[in-house]
């Protein structure tokens, strides 16, 4: 990850088909269906390692957008936005790894049922949860750590303000922005940002729990309606591109 962008208060035009940003994720998709059986080795164990292959690949993708699981259609739009525009691959994880939720009841089916099968067993659903959510929060390091730069969607789902403090309720908002604060800062190995750089999904909430977490947003750079708008008169693709917004944002300086 080179650097993080806190989008607020934006919109872009709607993008209702881009076969090609969608046949990216198709194949991904695809393989999510694969059963627990394909998985157990010959002594009766999971392999680890393989589903979280399978159902949370990494992604080649130049962005990684964080949204609020309410915000989902608009950072598809978003996404699809990028591409269409600017040739820039965006990755929304809920197109995905939206299905571990399936993934964590095949395996609580097989492993966590009482005896009676009317309810699962409490120390055994919490002992798969933890390796699922496992298995995502690895998949988000990863994610973010190879993207290029992160895109925030600030909005009333995502972030509350609470005696001035940003508040989320989201785990996974809340884990994503700790990651960008503590993961490494990677450099673009181009000639312009590496001349001039400065020195930044399952959203499930149970019935009646909401948790808050402080969110610090402040290493992110802002991009506004009028940022994004003169972006948008810009010609260039594909990473260079990306260099035309940090040009604009003072990431990086404009030649002259």
């Amino acid at each position: 990850m080179y650097t993080g962008f806190n989008l607020e208060n934006i919109s872009v035009p709607e993008i209702h088909l881009t076969k090609e940003w969608d046949v990216l994720f198709s194949e991904y998709k695809r393989k999510m269906h694969s059963t627990l059986h394909e998985y157990t080795t010959q002594n009766g164990m999971i392999d680890g390692k393989k589903i979280q292959d399978d159902w949370f690949p990494e992604v080649k993708a130049n962005i990684f957008i964080s949204h609020s699981h309410a915000d989902e259609p608009k950072a598809i739009n978003l996404a699809r936005w990028l591409y269409d525009r600017f040739d820039l691959v965006a990755f929304v994880d809920s197109c995905v790894w939206g299905y571990a939720d399936e993934l964590l009841k095949e395996i609580d089916d097989r492993y966590c049922w009482n005896s009676d099968r009317n309810s699962y067993i409490y120390e055994r659903r919490n002992y798969s949860t933890s390796h699922v959510h496992m298995m995502l929060m690895t998949a988000l390091n990863k994610m973010i750590d190879k993207t290029e730069c992160v895109f925030f969607l600030n909005t009333k789902n995502s972030i509350s303000l609470a005696n001035i403090e940003s508040e989320t309720l989201s785990p996974w908002i809340y884990g994503e922005i700790e990651i960008t604060r503590t993961i490494r800062k990677q450099t673009p190995e181009r000639e312009e940002t590496r001349t001039y750089s400065k020195g930044g999904m399952l959203e499930r909430l149970g019935s009646g729990l909401n948790i808050k977490y402080p969110v610090d947003i402040s290493h992110f750079n802002s991009i506004d309606m009028g940022i994004l708008t003169t972006w948008n008169r810009c010609e260039r693709k594909g990473t260079d591109a990306l260099d035309e917004l940090y040009k604009i944002t003072g990431l990086i300086p404009h030649r002259v």
